[in-house]
């Protein structure tokens, strides 16, 4: 774990946070003690805590009970099943007088976190962005950092209307997150976190990249702005993958035989125009650096990097490839935090699948797992059977497999998908990749079949 994560894992009670909660929830009449303390959901660090206390606050302003019953049901209905969590936050309290003692514990790291990550960005300007002459800024600055943290101390004459807002947007809005536009993969880890970083890895030949640029079309017609950094795929080769998707030329016509294609080729164009416009494609960052300054400057809802085995350093940089993924996970990660959006790394799994009988990814594959596993959210391994079976392969050469490996807030699992070659797309069963190659629907009975 990199330094700044173990100085921010320092910076949390999980047991005060919960005797808070438990302590409200076993006698309600607690919150008038400890709200003075928690005008935001953020003052709580875990996820699931913050959800909670957002459930709470809004049944107390509305006068309704708050019990473990009342909470499942109102987390229920807003797509959350803690009933299980929420019966041991009640069983396992020290004692309820303590209240007040655990929330100001919680109150106290909350502004520990914000100072840090405040001074964190602080610091990153001074060391990347300052000049000698921006010194009186950079001063004026730190004072209005100080000011800023004097107020926060402050916090009796803070006023809480602004609270159920923010839980509202924020939490149950789900405002944090971003969707695949993929209906089963999106079902199961319900979308990827801005602020946090999300792996798609695979074999060559295997789909990530296709699959990233699925996730690019998706998340660019759901309204997204999103930038792609291609490392290994020149920018004039993917928008022909984006005029695939969006006409009936095949994707190899475009390369081999473009000027017979001539007037669908064009539509396909004016439609990438008219509706990507919220795209930044770059095909010439070759490092991190000159990633991270084009993200700063755009601000995208979504960052894909394909892929981080591509990433250059300085030819005097003599660290191995393990330190080398440790930065460049740390410095995505700050990135996300600093810009609220969301990062997906694509990345190579390394060759002791190829050595295997079974090869279905596992965690270990990844290349230099160690830091892309620990740090990611999100880790989807793409598979294609295809490529190693053949005619063999279950659902021949229109399955693809999607496998959701880590899953921070939720269950891992896998999926057939269906790929379609010829249009670069991936389809929500083979059977539906399999009718888009014999340009028809998919019957009812395909659908009813896919679903078992």
């Amino acid at each position: 774990m990199q330094e700044k994560n173990l100085e921010v894992s320092k910076m949390y009670s999980g047991m005060s946070e919960r005797e808070v909660l438990g302590s409200i929830i076993l006698d309600e009449s607690k919150i008038t003690q400890v709200i003075q303390y928690l005008p935001s959901i953020q003052v709580f660090y875990m996820e699931d805590h913050q959800k909670i206390w957002s459930a709470i606050y809004n049944l107390f302003k509305n006068n309704k009970t708050i019990d473990v019953s009342t909470l499942a049901n109102y987390l229920g209905e807003k797509g959350f099943k803690l009933t299980y969590y929420l019966t041991g936050l009640t069983e396992n309290i020290v004692s309820k007088n303590n209240i007040e003692t655990h929330a100001k514990v919680v109150y106290d790291l909350y502004i520990r976190r914000e100072l840090w990550n405040r001074l964190y960005k602080f610091q990153e300007r001074i060391k990347n962005e300052s000049s000698y002459k921006e010194v009186d800024t950079d001063i004026s600055l730190l004072g209005k950092i100080a000011e800023s943290f004097n107020d926060m101390l402050s916090i009796k004459d803070k006023s809480l209307e602004c609270v159920t807002s923010e839980m509202e947007e924020e939490i149950f809005a789900q405002k944090n997150l971003v969707q695949t536009g993929i209906s089963l993969v999106d079902r199961a880890i319900v979308g990827m976190t801005k602020g946090e970083i999300s792996i798609i890895a695979g074999r060559p030949g295997n789909g990530k990249s296709t699959l990233a640029f699925n996730l690019v079309r998706n998340m660019i017609l759901d309204g997204k702005t999103v930038m792609l950094v291609s490392r290994e795929m020149p920018k004039v080769e993917i928008i022909k993958k984006f005029v695939a998707m969006h006409t009936n030329v095949k994707n190899k016509e475009m390369r081999g035989n473009a000027s017979a294609h001539k007037e669908e080729i064009k539509k396909g164009l004016d439609f990438i125009k008219k509706h990507y416009k919220s795209l930044y494609l770059f095909d010439n960052l070759r490092s991190l650096d000159d990633s991270i300054n084009e993200a700063k400057k755009i601000r995208p809802d979504v960052i894909i990097d394909d892929h981080v085995g591509f990433i250059e350093f300085p030819h005097f940089d003599n660290r191995d490839t393990r330190h080398r993924i440790a930065e460049i996970t740390r410095r995505y990660k700050w990135l996300a935090k600093e810009i609220d959006c969301s990062v997906i790394l694509v990345s190579q799994l390394n060759r002791n699948i190829e050595h295997r009988v079974d090869k279905i990814p596992r965690l270990s594959d990844l290349a230099e797992s160690g830091n892309l596993e620990q740090d990611a959210e999100i880790v989807i391994f793409s598979y294609y059977p295809y490529v190693y079976e053949y005619d063999n392969a279950e659902h021949g050469q229109f399955g693809i497999q999607t496998i959701v490996a880590k899953n921070r807030y939720g269950t891992t699992c896998k999926f057939d998908l269906g790929y379609h070659g010829d249009s670069a797309t991936i389809c929500d069963s083979p059977a539906e990749a399999r009718a888009k190659q014999e340009g028809r629907e998919v019957t009812t009975e395909e659908v009813i079949e896919s679903l078992f």
